[in-house]
């Protein structure tokens, strides 16, 4: 039998150490060496003490499961990190000029900034990701976006967000091209990535596993912890060498 991770609790080791995000507190929770172990062999299905602990917490569901974890979950056990994830947008001299019969997407995109920022406020970060995941429809079939077709809709996200009034940071931003992609019915995903040594955690947008207007070394440092809305399940058992 197995225990999985509640829904809005997304997993990914760094090192030897564990990194939880609880999308409904908002909050990154760094485990211990010892308790990191005690994690992987609950979700490898061996019982210890810390399940109690991890059930009252919300990390774990209270129910036990005939079949593993079916989500990928990423570790890094020997990188070495970043010293910054800082990002901003271009600056206005940056960004080629948009012929005007185009600002109707740019007003989309500052339409699509807006609602992630209501997102964000009114219903927090988790009723962000379930958004996110609900604009996702199983009967589309969604494909890669030619690179001039999405250089376009990343031009426009960019004015979009000179013109918002409230500043955008990586997630609004990066979660922003997921919305406007999925519409199109493309495949794009908002990756956030995160570390221990020091703690940092950063967001961007990924398509076809390649970042979007960003550094391209963040998947390499930073360890993947939120991948959606297409993310990556597993067929095979969960198993990590460490875990004995």
């Amino acid at each position: 039998m197995f225990y999985h991770l509640d829904d809005h609790i997304y997993l990914t080791f760094f090192r030897k150490e564990a990194i939880i995000l609880d999308l409904k507190k908002d909050q990154y929770s760094i485990f211990s060496e010892d308790r990191t172990r005690q994690l992987k062999s609950l979700l490898a299905g061996q019982i210890n003490d810390l399940l109690p602990q991890l059930q009252n917490n919300g990390i774990l569901k209270n129910q036990t499961f005939d079949t593993p974890y079916p989500f990928s979950i990423d570790e890094k056990a020997h990188s070495t990190g970043v010293f910054t994830a800082g990002w901003k947008l271009p600056l206005p001299t940056e960004i080629p000029i948009i012929p005007l019969a185009q600002y109707r997407t740019v007003f989309e995109a500052w339409r699509v900034l807006f609602k992630v920022h209501w997102l964000l406020r009114l219903r927090g970060f988790y009723g962000l990701i379930k958004y996110l995941k609900k604009q996702r429809k199983n009967q589309i079939n969604y494909t890669i976006p030619p690179v001039k077709d999405l250089q376009h809709l990343v031009n426009c996200l960019n004015k979009a967000a000179l013109f918002y009034t409230k500043s955008t940071k990586c997630l609004e931003w990066a979660t922003a091209l997921s919305f406007l992609c999925l519409k199109r019915q493309w495949v794009c995903n908002l990756v956030i990535g995160a570390q221990n040594y020091p703690f940092i955690a950063h967001a961007w947008a990924e398509v076809d596993q390649q970042i979007v207007a960003d550094s391209k070394d963040f998947p390499e440092n930073l360890s993947i912890i939120l991948t959606e809305p297409f993310r990556k399940e597993i067929k095979h058992d969960i198993c990590w060498h460490s875990v004995a």
